[in-house]
Formats: C-alpha cells, sequence, structure tokens
C-alpha cells in the first residue's frame, strides 16, 4: 500500500512540476538561447538572459544548460540558486543539470542535497542517474556509482556502456587501491552483452595504478580479443600508468633502471602493438621506447 502511495505521489509531484505553456516572448528568448548554447557563444547566453524577468523554469534550465556546455559551472549553480530562490518548478531535467553543475563546481555536499531531492518527489529515470555517477567520477566515490547501478538494474532502468565507463572513472579517481572495483565492472558489462570501447579501457588502464602486471596484460588482451585498436590516447595511458615512470631530473633511461624484466618486457611488447596499429606514439611513449631499447639490448 505505501509503495503505490509512494508512486502516486511521485506521479502527482511529476504532474505538478510539468512545465508551463510558454508566453511568445519566452519562446523567442528559449530559441535564441538554444542557438546560442549549440554555438558555446556564452556572452550571447548572458546577453540574451540578462534583461529576463520572467519566472520560467524552461529559461532557466537552458541557461543552465548553456553554462553547462559552456563550461561556466559557477555561472550556472548561480543560475539554479535563482530558480530555487523564486520558488520555480523543478523537474527532472532541471534535478540533472544541478547535479551536473555542482559535480563539476566540485561541491560533492550540494550534488548529495540535489540527489535526494530529486528522488523525494521523483522516480529515477536514465539521465538522473547519468549526471549521479558522474559526480560520483569526479570524486572518486566509488561506493555511490556502484549504488546507482545497481538502483538502475533493480528499476529496469537498462544501464548503458557511458555508465559503466563514468563509475570505471570514479576508480580512477578514488584514493587507494580501486582496480578490483574496475575489473568488476568490466565483468558486469560482458554480463550486460555490452561491447566495451576504447575509451572504456582506457579508463581500465588508468585505475591500474597499484595493479600488478597480470591486470594490464589481462585488460589489453581481453581489449585485442574484442577487435579494439589503440589509439594515441591509450598507448601513453598504458605506458604511464604500467611502468610509472618518475622522470623528475632524471632520464627516462636512468628512471627506468631497476624495473622488473618482465614489465619492461610486457612493455616493449606493447610498444610493437601499437606501431603495428599505426598509433602515432607521443613524446613519452617514444622516449620510454628508446629507453627499452638500450636496457633490454644490452
Amino acid at each position: 500500500m505505501r509503495e503505490r502511495a509512494g508512486a502516486k505521489f511521485r506521479s502527482q509531484a511529476r504532474d505538478a512540476i510539468a512545465p508551463l505553456p510558454l508566453s511568445q516572448a519566452d519562446k523567442r528568448l528559449l530559441d535564441r538561447l538554444k542557438r546560442f548554447s549549440r554555438k558555446g557563444d556564452w556572452d550571447g547566453v548572458e546577453s540574451a538572459f540578462s534583461s529576463y524577468k520572467g519566472n520560467s523554469s524552461q529559461i532557466y534550465s537552458q541557461v543552465m544548460h548553456a553554462a553547462f556546455r559552456c563550461g561556466r559551472y559557477q555561472r550556472g549553480v548561480a543560475v539554479y540558486n535563482n530558480l530555487c530562490a523564486m520558488g520555480l518548478p523543478k523537474n527532472l531535467p532541471v534535478f540533472t543539470l544541478a547535479t551536473k553543475l555542482f559535480a563539476k563546481a566540485g561541491d560533492t555536499v550540494l550534488v548529495r542535497k540535489t540527489w535526494a531531492e530529486a528522488l523525494e518527489t521523483n522516480a529515477m529515470d536514465v539521465p538522473l542517474a547519468g549526471a549521479r555517477i558522474d559526480a560520483a567520477a569526479e570524486e572518486g566515490d566509488i561506493v555511490s556509482a556502484a549504488t546507482v547501478l545497481d538502483n538502475m538494474t533493480k528499476q529496469k532502468l537498462q544501464p548503458n556502456l557511458a555508465h559503466f565507463t563514468s563509475a570505471v572513472r570514479a576508480c580512477v579517481s578514488a584514493e587507494g587501491v580501486s582496480h578490483n572495483a574496475a575489473n568488476f565492472l568490466l565483468r558486469k558489462v560482458e554480463e550486460q552483452g555490452l561491447a566495451p570501447e576504447l575509451i572504456f579501457f582506457t579508463a581500465l588502464i588508468k585505475s591500474y595504478t597499484h595493479a600488478d602486471l597480470g591486470n594490464f596484460t589481462a585488460a589489453y588482451q581481453k581489449m585485442k580479443d574484442f577487435g579494439i585498436e589503440p589509439d594515441r590516447v591509450f598507448a601513453e595511458t598504458y605506458l604511464g600508468t604500467l611502468l610509472q615512470p618518475n622522470t623528475k631530473g632524471v632520464s627516462m633511461l636512468e628512471a627506468l633502471q631497476g624495473t622488473d624484466p618482465s614489465v619492461l618486457a610486457a612493455a616493449r611488447e606493447a610498444l610493437q602493438d601499437f606501431e603495428a596499429a599505426n598509433v602515432e606514439l607521443s613524446g613519452l611513449c617514444r622516449s620510454v621506447q628508446r629507453a627499452l631499447g638500450r636496457i633490454l639490448d644490452m
């Protein structure tokens, strides 16, 4: 009974905060804001919005969206705060944008507060869930990312590869050992029947700061099994994370001296793969290549 009542309440809340019809003037302003946003013209957005005296949450939401696209996160937060102060209705898209803005602004407290407020009156949808996982990725909050993924599955909201990739990014940002959690997410991706992409494996390798060689070679082999070709970013990520050379004040050759020979051999094998795939090697990769040539061929 309580569950039905809760569902009814959330439905009523959604109906209550449905966007009100726009006036003709607001429609014209909304169109202008969308055009400026698509072009990344924040000055245009500010100019168009500066004289607005109305109270349409759609207008405020569009300015928040533009702020996010243009990287003006603090300004977007200020617009959201104005929307709240005016008592304007907040629907799921507004909560989603606010979550994204607070995450980029680094305000983890307000990320959690906004998330809780959204779920008080709304059933979670895919965009809101994605925004919360992205926020967890910014913070390195593996638990929150995993919890949202789990709740999505329970609520029949099928997580997609982008959601899992963001969750792996939470492992990258987390302090301490996190590669086991990232490997778990890889297994979940496979269980869901999703095909990982290069960006997923790049994030996965980044999470291997404290992982042993077996994790690197297994992940790289799985990537090859999926038929995924490496690129410049992956190559640098793989070698940089595998070797973790400290070149401050020393050459790459000196930095790699004393590294486990099996790790060096794996790095050279990967470099051979990268060259075979015609990857344009970065400066770091070429420096590693030269150093390995001298160390392993001695």
